[in-house]
């Protein structure tokens, strides 16, 4: 049996960095937002890197990394970018024997643009490529495989996707024993298909947003509404990532925080795949029974030493069990534990 099974869509990250000129990086007017533009008809030398992506596909690499039994399901195409991929994922311990490949189609893609000063401010562009076409008979396909773990851990389905997704839990909820399922929709999901969203939380045990993410999906424009509306959803388990602002977690009507650990902004140099990496830590700790405040404190350090690790790619600057042992235990009293009931 595997620990995790990640359903979700692999995809090629090029990474288009030390772009050449200052006018790369655009500054609106009240200084809290910076903005990438190029000029039409303009041509910026920029460094490209090939790395590879895909949230739940991030998350299955940081689980095995961690020595945990990861699978992984998806679609993929021909040629080179779907065998870096695949081979990407085998390497780090992933189980990638039952990703499907669709003839005469491409992979995913995004391309990662970052403004001058490294990657921890960037627009992200994807194409989902074969990972559109998921559907029911995939699922079907390989059902034995995915329910053969203890978790799955669910990333953003395209809305084409989303119903056979829906269909698919809800058949195996029928069964007598079945994986926990781990949801991590991402705005792209939620903006098109809140409902299919909604639908599909019936059948969530752990649901993970970050505060856009959990403002658009609930319609609000205040957190603590947002938490309100998430509560209704009766989903057992919500973590919140906040970015500076650090992690919540909602269980009915309780609700604990951790703060961010602090980093001096030079500190904070890649902030691409830091969500997947917290993700992973906050199943990790489930898998293991820990306490709330263990996985908050833990999540957290994780997250830090990602966006800190000047490596470049989603899956790189993910710690070791060590590394993240004595992170905690040097900065602990450094962050804020703190907990409330939800009125």
């Amino acid at each position: 049996m595997y620990d995790v099974i990640g359903i979700g869509v692999p995809v090629t990250d090029i990474f288009v960095i030390d772009a050449d000129t200052a006018s790369f990086t655009l500054q609106d007017p009240d200084f809290k937002r910076s903005y990438i533009g190029l000029a039409t008809g303009s041509k910026a030398q920029v460094k490209m890197l090939v790395r590879t992506g895909g949230s739940s596909a991030n998350t299955c690499a940081a689980l095995a990394k961690l020595g945990l039994r990861t699978g992984y399901f998806g679609l993929l195409g021909t040629g080179h970018y779907s065998d870096l991929l695949s081979k990407d994922l085998m390497e780090r311990g992933v189980d990638v024997s039952r990703v499907l490949r669709l003839p005469g189609f491409e992979p995913g893609t995004s391309m990662i643009v970052s403004t001058i000063g490294g990657n921890r401010d960037r627009a992200i562009l994807t194409d989902y490529g074969s990972g559109m076409h998921l559907d029911e008979e995939h699922f079907k396909h390989f059902m034995g495989f995915l329910i053969d773990t203890k978790w799955l851990d669910i990333t953003s389905v395209k809305p084409q996707s989303a119903n056979a997704l829906h269909s698919f839990l809800k058949q195996i909820n029928a069964m007598p024993e079945h994986p926990k399922v781990f949801f991590a929709p991402s705005g792209s999901m939620i903006g098109p298909a809140a409902d299919i969203v909604m639908k599909i939380m019936s059948f969530v045990d752990v649901l993970t947003l970050n505060d856009a993410e959990a403002l658009a999906l609930t319609e609000t424009d205040r957190l603590e509404d947002a938490l309100r509306e998430l509560r209704k959803t009766r989903v057992p388990s919500i973590f919140i990532t906040r970015g500076g602002e650090g992690i919540m977690h909602l269980a009915g009507d309780q609700v604990h925080t951790v703060s961010a650990y602090p980093l001096a902004p030079s500190e904070v140099v890649n902030t691409t795949g830091a969500g997947d990496t917290v993700a992973a830590f906050f199943i990790e700790g489930l898998l293991k029974e820990m306490s709330i405040e263990d996985i908050l404190l833990r999540a957290g350090a994780a997250g830090a030493l990602k966006i800190a690790n000047s490596s470049i790619g989603a899956k790189e600057g993910i710690p070791v069990e060590s590394e993240l042992s004595d992170y905690v235990n040097a900065n602990k009293d450094k962050v804020t534990l703190r907990s409330f009931t939800l009125s």
